[in-house]
């Protein structure tokens, strides 16, 4: 029983830290977008691009991610002795 709590657990910090990360890159594009030399000859909106991407990518992502976590939600509820 010890096995699957803390099989569990790691699940959830790895989880954790996979979403952290990838807020944390977006709000550190800021601080790499002002970085990129100008003689790469990038123009702002060249530059705005990764950011709108990754942006549209993690909101895409969260959808069937939330779909994923209440079909989770619904077959650990109604394997509990409470429900």
């Amino acid at each position: 029983m010890a096995d699957k709590h803390t099989t569990q657990g790691w699940l959830v910090t790895c989880a954790g830290t996979g979403i952290n990360l990838a807020l944390g890159i977006l709000y550190a594009w800021s601080v790499i977008k002002a970085a990129i030399p100008d003689s790469w000859g990038w123009t702002h909106a060249d530059k705005a691009l990764p950011y709108s991407v990754a942006c549209l990518v993690f909101s895409l992502a969260m959808i069937p991610a939330g779909r994923l976590q209440a079909s989770w939600q619904r077959f650990r509820a109604a394997r509990s002795p409470g429900s």
